[in-house]
């Protein structure tokens, strides 16, 4: 009888591992240069048995499926194929298990193919500052997904105007500005890597989760630059180093996915 109980809860397991259905199909051209992406659903969401993308590339699945930057990513150079994606999770799948869905969904679909070297290159080492951090420590509490730059509603800066408990990122004639609730430092270093292209290490030696905004000018004489503003507005200082950083490299994919 334990036998196959742990039988069928292995079998439970594995099942929960992979999506139900899946729907992807190429995404309708874009009318303007800026483009909404909506990645939503999932474990830990308010809609854990659903899972959508719109104008999802590749780059974005790999990033998600094996929890790497986009600067971490080799031979998957093309940013220009997006996909609308729809799929069901199994019931009680977890937030673990999600990254390795999309790992076989890249796989069966794309026919992805890769592997993992370490490589030397340039990086930024995120420290704290010499005044202390000046983040706020999260209360917790209830977060929306992420929001793109797409609001309705415009500040008289010209910025997207967020609901109160709602992380967010938005980039107006080159400024930028970031909204960011119960965020950890690995998280930071994450977002900090995308907007510089370069590989972000945390060695802030601070735990727990954060709430902060973080604004700068993205043109090349900006007041503040990303750097000025991480120091003056978080209290943290990015400093750069040669680091040995872990790559995924791919050997293969498919940019038609198969039939649905």
């Amino acid at each position: 009888m334990k036998i196959a109980i742990l039988a069928v809860l292995c079998v439970a397991h594995l099942g929960a591992q992979e999506f139900e259905v899946t729907s992807i199909r190429p995404s309708a051209p874009p009318t303007s240069r800026r483009i909404r992406v909506d990645f939503e659903g999932g474990p830990g969401t308010g809609d854990p048995t659903r899972f959508s993308c719109r104008n999802c590339s590749l780059a974005l699945l790999v990033m998600r499926a094996y929890e790497v930057e986009f600067n971490q990513i080799a031979g998957l150079d093309s940013r220009t194929e997006l996909y609308d994606i729809a799929a069901k999770i199994p019931d009680g799948a977890t937030k673990e298990q999600f990254p390795v869905m999309l790992q076989k969904l890249l796989s069966r679909r794309f026919h992805v193919s890769l592997h993992r070297e370490t490589k030397q290159m340039q990086a930024y080492e995120l420290v704290v500052g010499k005044s202390g951090p000046k983040m706020m420590e999260s209360l917790g509490g209830e977060v929306s997904q992420e929001a793109s730059s797409s609001g309705n509603t415009l500040d008289a800066e010209g910025f997207p105007v967020l609901a109160k408990g709602q992380s967010g990122y938005a980039s107006v004639n080159g400024r930028a500005r970031m909204q960011v609730l119960q965020s950890t430092m690995d998280q930071l270093a994450g977002k900090l890597s995308n907007q510089l292209d370069t590989p972000v290490i945390n060695a802030t030696g601070l735990g727990g989760s954060y709430d902060y905004e973080l604004h700068w000018d993205g043109t090349a004489d900006g007041t503040p630059s990303l750097f000025s503003a991480v120091e003056s507005q978080l209290g943290l200082r990015l400093q750069a180093k040669k680091a040995a950083v872990m790559m995924v490299v791919i050997d293969h994919v498919d940019r038609t996915p198969t039939a649905n």
